[in-house]
Order: structure tokens, then C-alpha cells, then sequence
């Protein structure tokens, strides 16, 4: 199960971890992408998608994935953008996954707490994740959501980049299994369906 340890916003209730804590558990290439995004950011506001040029983070881009946010009457939906290699080692190919029912904002908030903060409030999030490998060895890893805007100042894109032990995993034989919350009651078909995509 996640455990949300970073939270880069004054409007949340919880004290900001000290910086120090926050550089430590960060590793180089998330570091990369979280100063690029604070590059282009406004007083750590989502910054402009269209100001965001992979290119500045192309040692990070192995082990990111890109998901488009689509909002559509008050409810969220995402589709698998791009996914670097190691993603794809990881979680298997996603084939740009899509879900036709969008997320309640309340589904969202309770089953995936960290992509509501990147998606509703634009918020910075560092997670701790639980998996295991096929043969269930224990495999954790960091996962850090970047939330970018469009012109209307909606979420529209986040960028995942997660901290991963690429030795250990460029050595597994299936993807990971994750850990993942129990669906909450009164959720959809494509609301449960999302606890499996292969980013959560």
C-alpha cells in the first residue's frame, strides 16, 4: 500500500517534511525531474504542459511514465502517454490504457489519495510503494507525481517518475505485483479497473 511521505503545499494540513529529508529520499533522477519542474514552476504551481521539454530530463525519462488527465463532467479519467523502459520492465506495456468511465473526484480521493493530490490541487507527491517480484520477494520503490497545466489552469498531464533499483530490475523475469487498495464501496466497473493500471 502507498504511504504518502511528501507533500510540496502550504494548503495541506501536515507540517512540509525538513528539505534535507526530502533531497535523501529522492534519488538522482527524480532530483533531475523535481528541479526541472520547480524550474518552470510559479511559486510551486503546476507549470504550463507546454513549457515542459523532455529532453531537459532525458536521464530520467527511462524510468517515467506521461499520463494524460482527462476531465469530462466533473470526473477524472486517465490514458498512458509514454513510459520509459524501465516502466515497461517494471509493469509490462501499458499500450496507451484508457478508461471510458472517469474517476467521482470522491473515488479518486479515497482509493488513490497521491493522484488526487497531483490531478485536483496540483500538488508534488513522494510515495513509498509496496510490491513484490512474481516469486514474492519483497520490491519497493519510490514513486514521485509532477503535475502540469493547460491554459485554463486544470491539470491536463502527470509526469511519474519513479525510484527504482534498475539493476535489480532489468534482472526480472515478469512484471511486478503490486499492492494496492482495497476499491472503495460505490465505485465503478472502470473506477475498480483503474486500481490495476499498471502506473498505480
Amino acid at each position: 500500500m502507498d504511504n504518502m511521505i511528501i507533500t510540496n503545499s502550504a494548503a495541506r494540513s501536515q507540517q512540509p517534511m525538513p528539505a534535507a529529508r526530502q533531497a535523501s529520499a529522492l534519488d538522482a533522477r527524480q532530483t533531475l525531474a523535481l528541479t526541472e519542474w520547480r524550474r518552470l514552476s510559479a511559486d510551486d504551481i503546476a507549470p504550463l504542459r507546454t513549457d515542459f521539454r523532455p529532453e531537459r530530463i532525458k536521464a530520467a525519462l527511462p524510468v517515467s511514465a506521461f499520463l494524460g488527465v482527462e476531465h469530462d463532467g466533473g470526473r477524472i479519467s486517465f490514458r498512458q502517454r509514454i513510459e520509459g523502459k524501465m516502466v515497461q520492465i517494471a509493469f509490462g506495456e501499458s499500450g496507451g490504457e484508457s478508461f471510458n468511465e472517469g474517476f467521482a473526484p470522491e473515488h479518486l480521493s479515497e482509493s488513490l489519495p497521491e493522484f488526487n493530490d497531483a490531478v485536483r490541487y496540483g500538488r508534488v507527491t513522494l510515495t513509498n510503494v509496496s510490491a513484490h517480484t512474481a516469486g514474492g520477494a519483497p520490491f519497493n520503490f519510490t514513486r514521485l507525481l509532477l503535475p502540469f497545466r493547460d491554459k485554463h489552469n486544470r491539470v491536463t498531464r502527470v509526469l511519474a517518475v519513479y525510484g527504482f533499483d534498475t539493476d535489480r530490475l532489468t534482472n526480472l523475469r515478469s512484471p511486478l505485483r503490486m499492492k494496492r487498495f482495497a476499491a472503495a464501496t460505490g465505485m465503478k466497473r472502470a473506477e475498480r479497473a483503474y486500481l490495476r493500471l499498471k502506473t498505480a
